[in-house]
This record gives structure tokens, C-alpha cells and sequence, in this order.
């Protein structure tokens, strides 16, 4: 099913009967069902959030909006939060999380479709909390979560394969 409604329909060969559904609910969601041959009926609903990024104090949109980059984090003591973004240029920014004058981690996200058909993210720290760093493909849906461990100085990210989402 694409996004302006065109189904293809394939032929699927199975031992017996079988009865297969597939419906687009209000909200966007895909609903699909099965039973092949009378077993393991299911229901499965999927929701890709594709909805457009919106800046905001924890969220940082990056390269035209197109990425959703947030930041949560825990100290030692279990003290725990969500990271504040600063958008630097369309395609970084950076987080602090605890004093406005202190930044933890820096971030960017490149297209490089034109180099080897993907986005690339990376990321440098200045911290040695725990860090939960997700980045969201607003337009495919697509999500990468980054952790850097407790105790643990930052360990930069050089991810240039994992958002194979072009254009």
C-alpha cells in the first residue's frame, strides 16, 4: 500500500485455506490480520510516526526538519532527565543537561545519499552519565537509539549506514 492509497496485491502460495486482511484505520495505523489453515490467528496494528518534527526544549529537528534528535540521561546517584536542545546550524546542535552554560553532547545529522545512500549521524560527549541519544526519520519512520553507559566517558558515534533512507 503506498501513501496515496494504491494497493498491490500479490499471490501467495500456502497449504490450505487461508484468509488474510489489511485495513488503514482513522489515524494511519495498518491493520493487518491472518489465519492460514485455521492456526495462529493474528491481529497486528503498525503505527510509524511520520509525523513532521516540531522543536521544542528536548527535541532538536535536524536537516529540514526531515530528523527528530532527543537526549535522556541518568546519573550515578539515579538522578534522571531529559536532555535540553540547541540547534546550531539545519544540521547540529547540542544538549545540556544540567546548567544551561555546560554543554553534554553534540550532534549532527548529514545527508550523504549522493556518497552511499544514506544519512549519517554523528555525535561527540562531554559527559560520562548515561546517555540515551534517539534519532527519529520523521519521514520514514525509521528510529536509531545510541546509549553511552554509566561511568562511561562518551564514546563518539560515527553511524554512516544505519539510516539507509534516501532521498
Amino acid at each position: 500500500v503506498t501513501t496515496s492509497g494504491v494497493v498491490t496485491e500479490f499471490s501467495v502460495p500456502l497449504y490450505g485455506p487461508s484468509e488474510l486482511g489489511i485495513a488503514v484505520a482513522p489515524d494511519g495505523a495498518l491493520w493487518m490480520t491472518d489465519n492460514i489453515n485455521g492456526f495462529g490467528a493474528q491481529i497486528v496494528r503498525f503505527r510509524l510516526d511520520t509525523s513532521p518534527c516540531v522543536a521544542d526544549s528536548t527535541t532538536i529537528c535536524l536537516n529540514n526538519g526531515r530528523f527528530r534528535v532527543t537526549a535522556e540521561w541518568r546519573t550515578r546517584d539515579g538522578s534522571t532527565g531529559q536532555g535540553r536542545g540547541v540547534a546550531l546550524t539545519a544540521d547540529s546542535g547540542y544538549f545540556w543537561f544540567f546548567d544551561a552554560a555546560n554543554v553534554e553532547v553534540l550532534v549532527k545529522v548529514l545527508n550523504a545519499c549522493g556518497l552511499n545512500s544514506h544519512y549519517w549521524t554523528f555525535a561527540a560527549g562531554l559527559t560520562d552519565v548515561n546517555v540515551i541519544l534517539t534519532v527519529t526519520d520523521t519521514q520514514t519512520g525509521v528510529i536509531k537509539t545510541y546509549t553511552n553507559p554509566q561511568g562511561t566517558p562518551f564514546q563518539p558515534i560515527q553511524d554512516t549506514d544505519d539510516f539507509a533512507t534516501c532521498p
